[in-house]
């Protein structure tokens, strides 16, 4: 399942936070009521992604009750095989976050984001 991107400029991606919904707005996001989207972890299944159809998902690379590699797998598990990153503070050894997650969800694209960047960007 390869979600529909956004068609044209004036389009906003659709964004699906999971889990974090607190850490997320201290990064001072601000997105179209339409675009953005809150889940929790537990309610994340191929129903709610089909209905959302997110470009992006994002979340903690650990929150409350899940980590990374359990969204990845459940999102692989869904079919979907859209754009997944993590947000984490600065990691020593980031390449192995990153093959471990791919490895284990092949088909969705997966990065990390650090933390920093975004309040840089704020």
């Amino acid at each position: 399942m390869r979600l529909a991107a956004a068609t044209s400029p004036a389009d906003s991606p659709v964004l699906l936070v999971i889990g974090a919904v607190d850490r997320w707005r201290k990064y001072n996001r601000q997105m179209s009521d339409g675009g953005l989207h809150f889940t929790s972890f537990g309610n994340l299944d191929r129903g709610l992604l089909g209905q959302i159809e997110p470009d992006i998902i994002v979340s903690p690379l650990v929150g409350p009750g899940f980590d990374a590699l359990e969204i990845a797998r459940r999102l692989q598990e869904c079919g979907f095989t859209g754009c997944y990153r993590a947000i984490a503070d600065k990691l020593p050894h980031a390449d192995l976050v990153r093959r471990e997650v791919r490895a284990a969800a092949p088909d969705v694209e997966f990065d990390l984001v650090d933390a920093a960047d975004l309040s840089e960007r704020g």
